[in-house]
């Protein structure tokens, strides 16, 4: 299970641009420091535009993989999980209407946090029995539990050299 990357187009368009810096040099945040600039890092499309991720912890048990967002203050009812083409695709629809081009709201001196829109993709690989994917949501952490698929989750084997 993966999550969902950029293109390589994007990677070598990106390249280009940069190409000295090896996108994370010395200069990192003269590139993607400043709120706004070209939208965040070319990757930042799967994300919904602005490059706002929502953290993610994936763990791995015995018989599942464990999706745990940090997500504080959603409304659940707005949450949505959908499977499709082997890809689960986590979604939540905010309530904030304000762009980032829009003049600021003067009764904040700094606002860090909002109830943002934002959606992450994952490519599932076969490795989940999709039927029985659960989430719960509780204290801020969206819990979405993937069953793994026993047909193809194979132990690794030891191979011993001779």
């Amino acid at each position: 299970m993966y999550t969902q990357q950029a293109s390589d187009s994007n990677a070598n368009a990106y390249q280009g641009r940069h190409a000295g810096c090896g996108g994370r040099g010395r200069h990192w945040g003269r590139h993607f420091g400043q709120r706004g600039h070209r939208g965040g890092p070319p990757w930042a499309k799967f994300f919904g535009g602005a490059w706002q991720p929502v953290p993610v912890n994936i763990e791995t048990t015995e018989t599942s993989f464990v999706l745990s967002l940090f997500a504080a203050g959603l409304v659940k009812e707005n949450i949505s999980l959908t499977v499709q083409h082997d890809v689960l695709t986590i979604a939540y629809q905010g309530t904030d209407t304000a762009s980032d081009d829009a003049a600021p709201d003067p009764r904040y001196t700094r606002r860090e946090f909002r109830n943002a829109s934002f959606e992450r993709a994952f490519q599932l690989n076969g490795k989940v029995l999709t039927d029985g994917i659960t989430a719960a949501y509780a204290e801020g952490i969206l819990t979405v539990t993937l069953p793994k698929n026993p047909a193809t989750n194979q132990p690794a084997q030891t191979i011993g050299v001779s």
